[in-house]
């Protein structure tokens, strides 16, 4: 099959070690809070997809989200 949709599709590609570091610029482009479940989430994602910071794929987008998350993870 084929993949038709009415409208264009939206895509977002970043080069960051994990899509929670995207997700949390979502989160702040759009002016939407990010409550403590949603932050400890976040962070459990990127720490896992960055292997606690030790994957090649680590950037520096990931380390800022992991300071701006973790007072809101408390």
């Amino acid at each position: 099959g084929d993949l038709t949709t009415p409208d264009p599709v939206y895509l977002r590609f970043e080069p960051v070690g994990c899509t929670g570091t995207i997700l949390t610029k979502l989160f702040r482009e759009n002016n939407l809070e990010i409550d403590q479940s949603i932050a400890t989430l976040l962070l459990s994602a990127i720490l896992s997809d960055t292997l606690h910071f030790r994957s090649p794929t680590t950037t520096d987008d990931d380390r800022a989200t992991i300071d701006y998350l973790h007072p809101l993870a408390k």
